[in-house]
């Protein structure tokens, strides 16, 4: 089931989250820095699978660094349709 969210056009989402962006700074500010986060893990479990299988470390290391850019993904993921919630509460208080 679509949402109101998903029913609105580009620049009404565009609009919705500028305005939602100025009630809410703080939690905007705690959605980008998580966002931040969340790259960087992503980014770093890449490079030190990459490291460790070119190295030959321990089969250990390689299985972690696995796990690392799963818990990512799936927290990136989350992370996109929690934020599309708020948005979607929003739209709709807004009316």
């Amino acid at each position: 089931m679509k949402t109101k969210y998903d029913r609105m056009s580009k620049s009404e989402k565009k609009e919705l989250y500028n305005d939602f962006k100025k009630e809410k700074n703080v939690l905007v500010s705690k959605m980008n820095r998580f966002n931040i986060v969340l790259i960087i893990g992503i980014i770093y479990s890449i490079l030190a699978f990459i490291y460790d299988f070119f190295m030959k470390k321990g089969t250990l290391l390689i299985v972690i660094d696995i796990i690392v850019f799963i818990f990512c993904i799936i927290c990136f993921i989350r992370f996109y349709y929690i934020k599309k919630d708020l948005l979607n509460k929003y739209a709709i208080k807004r009316k």
